[in-house]
């Protein structure tokens, strides 16, 4: 253990206490939730005010209520104005609860200013409006047929031509659009003698706010994207925090043995003394990365008064299954980057794994809307995909994992990091003194078994 020790933090110190990992493993983090609330706000897109006249053809009473409703529109985006400017004095705790950014910023939304005018012109003055509006004197022209107005017209005759000048942005042809059909359809509700107001605010659906029961009392609203977003960040965290280190010990193996290093450290220490300093240091190294990105992720559900949607139990699991998932990747990079002595050949043996591993990345939507499914069951079972499969279902909403299964995952997993260590040492023992071609899959296997 004296010679391990030295190995251990020789490891650790020339990976952790390098600036660019204090950078991206411990800065990054501290500074990224700031700036993901200030960057949309400063680049924020500026829409110019839409503003001038839409003629339409074929009917002045679309022509009417389209103007009725642009000027409600623009009476809406007046109110807004003034709520934001009456609420510029008010506490800080009253202006976040009314710009709710979970819930997206109601009078952000409707910021885009309007000022427009609806005019009406027969059908034979369709050309010259059209060159009106490539002149740049109206937004768009309208031309609608009399069957469009019926109360049930086909699907060929629900359809009118829309001729708008260029450079109009999105949001300004979605507005155009939305204010037209609504325009027409308020026009077929009133010829057929019913009143549309009334209609629409019976079809308005209600809104639901969810609020989540807590076992020690008391009651927190209940947002479901994090519920469906929790599995997938604890998976990519395990993710991220394993293969960080994996790819260090890679790199760093491969350059000590080409740059004759791991000769001198041959002379002072065992291969299996080596592997299980290199292992064991950039373990610790994967630990900060786990604990500094996990630790911002839970402090903003604290902040967001969503803490009790992770039990301390899952926080147990997590520590668990990244252990787990860590050696088993350090037991593949450790045992690759011993047997090559250049990155790109240990990119054709890593390729094949990395494509398995990646398999709870595109599975993690069916695994975690039914966490006890047979395509969630049957890959929790498989090693090298256990870790990041369970990590999933003990994570996800619905129904419980059967805590038989966990043991039984847990038990297997373990037994599986055991094996891939044992293989490891195998193949680090013999590939930090092989030097020349890369070894291919075959050979990996012979030097296993070699005694």
């Amino acid at each position: 253990m004296n010679r391990v020790t030295p190995i251990i933090w020789r490891e650790f110190k020339y990976t952790a206490l390098t600036k660019a990992f204090i950078i991206g493993s411990i800065i990054v983090p501290i500074f990224i939730f700031p700036l993901l609330i200030v960057l949309p706000v400063l680049f924020a897109p500026r829409i110019e005010p839409l503003k001038g006249t839409i003629v339409i053809i074929g009917s002045e009473a679309v022509a009417q209520q389209a103007s009725d409703l642009a000027h409600e529109e623009q009476r809406k985006s007046g109110t807004t104005r003034q709520l934001e400017e009456a609420m510029a004095g008010m506490p800080d705790s009253i202006k976040s609860a009314a710009t709710d950014p979970l819930l997206g910023n109601p009078m952000a939304s409707s910021r885009l200013e309007y000022d427009l005018q609806v005019d009406s012109a027969a059908a034979a003055d369709l050309d010259a409006n059209k060159q009106r509006v490539r002149d740049h004197d109206l937004i768009a022209v309208a031309a609608l047929t009399d069957e469009l107005l019926h109360k049930d017209p086909t699907r060929e005759q629900n359809q009118f031509e829309l001729f708008v000048r260029p450079g109009l942005s999105p949001r300004h042809l979605d507005f155009i659009d939305d204010l037209l059909a609504d325009a027409v359809v308020e026009v077929r509700v009133k010829q057929s003698g019913m009143d549309y107001s009334a209609m629409r605010a019976m079809m308005r659906r209600p809104g639901v706010l969810t609020k989540r029961l807590q076992e020690g009392g008391g009651e927190v609203r209940e947002y479901e994207w994090a519920k469906r977003l929790i599995p997938i960040a604890f998976m990519i965290l395990v993710w991220i925090a394993t293969f960080t280190s994996g790819n260090y010990l890679l790199t760093t193996t491969i350059e000590e043995k080409s740059n004759k290093v791991m000769e001198v450290l041959l002379s002072a220490a065992s291969p299996m003394e080596i592997m299980s300093g290199k292992i064991i240091g950039q373990a610790f190294v994967s630990l900060i990365t786990l604990f500094m990105y996990g630790g911002l992720g839970i402090i903003a559900l604290i902040a967001l008064s969503q803490a009790d949607l992770i039990p301390l139990e899952m926080i147990v699991y997590l520590l668990l299954f990244f252990i787990m998932a860590y050696f088993m990747i350090a037991s593949i990079m450790a045992s690759v980057g011993s047997a090559v002595s250049d990155l790109h050949d240990a990119q054709s043996l890593i390729g094949p794994a990395m494509i398995v591993l990646i398999l709870p990345m595109i599975l993690w939507i069916p695994i975690s809307e039914s966490p006890n499914g047979s395509l969630a069951v049957v890959t929790s079972y498989i090693p090298p995909l256990i870790p990041f499969v369970m990590i999933l279902r003990v994570t996800a909403s619905g129904d419980p994992v059967p805590l038989w299964q966990i043991a039984v995952a847990l038990v297997e997993g373990f037994a599986a990091v055991v094996v891939m260590m044992w293989m490891c040492a195998r193949i680090f023992r013999v590939g930090v003194l092989m030097q020349g071609k890369a070894p291919s899959p075959l050979q990996l296997i012979k030097w296993i078994r070699y005694r």
